[in-house]
């Protein structure tokens, strides 16, 4: 049931704004976004190589315990996305165009994060901590909240993406306190988010511009 909430808001995301979407996939494809996930890649990498399981030094942190029950909720795209599309679309009926656009920018975030994760889950195939299924690389619930963390931060400023990095800290840590993530799959899940939240609504431009001067041409290339 929750995987067919998500694509049922993933598809009418891709209905009414496709072409925006394509436009921030196409961003995240260039060297800045394609950057960052490299640096996470040779970070989990390096995860995995040391001590990659911290099931047993969470387990039951008085710090996470709890938060990590709420969390584990705020991180799930069978709520957020819902949720944002639903500012979206209530912004729009309300004529509150703040609203409508940062329920937007927030659903093509979550919607691209999970175009991206979905794949290299099931091309992965990592099997959880918990062994409870082989969908654990990269995680999700960690990408999506520093996705929000870090699309609220460009559009907004950094004082109101403070508290949702602070989620999403706790969001990726309580995922290895449940025992559902490597620390790996976390570091790998917020290189995603942060990617992806980098590029979603990002102004673009043409990439090569020649520009006509008085002493003749000046060329500009844009990332």
């Amino acid at each position: 049931m929750q995987h067919a909430i998500e694509a049922l808001v993933i598809t009418v995301a891709l209905t009414l704004q496709g072409a925006e979407l394509r436009s921030d996939a196409q961003a995240l494809a260039q060297p800045q976004g394609l950057a960052t996930l490299v640096v996470g890649g040779v970070a989990a990498m390096a995860a995995s190589s040391t001590h990659d399981r911290w099931y047993d030094d969470l387990r039951g942190s008085w710090l996470l315990e709890r938060p990590s029950d709420v969390t584990d909720v705020y991180g799930s795209s069978s709520l957020n996305l819902p949720i944002t599309f639903g500012l979206w679309g209530g912004g729009r009926l309300l004529g509150h165009s703040a609203m409508a656009r940062l329920g937007s920018g927030l659903t093509r975030t979550l919607a691209l994060t999970q175009m991206i994760v979905a794949p290299i889950k099931l091309s992965v195939r990592r099997q959880r901590p918990d062994r409870s299924n082989r969908l654990s690389f990269p995680s999700g619930h960690t990408a999506s909240t520093f996705a929000m963390a870090r699309y609220v931060q460009r559009q907004y400023g950094g004082r109101p993406s403070v508290p949702l990095y602070g989620l999403a800290v706790v969001t990726g840590a309580g995922r290895m306190e449940g025992n559902r993530h490597y620390l790996s799959d976390v570091l790998m899940g917020a290189a995603v988010g942060i990617a992806i939240g980098n590029v979603t609504g990002a102004p673009r431009g043409d990439r090569f511009r020649v520009t006509p001067t008085p002493g003749g041409v000046r060329a500009r290339l844009r990332f």
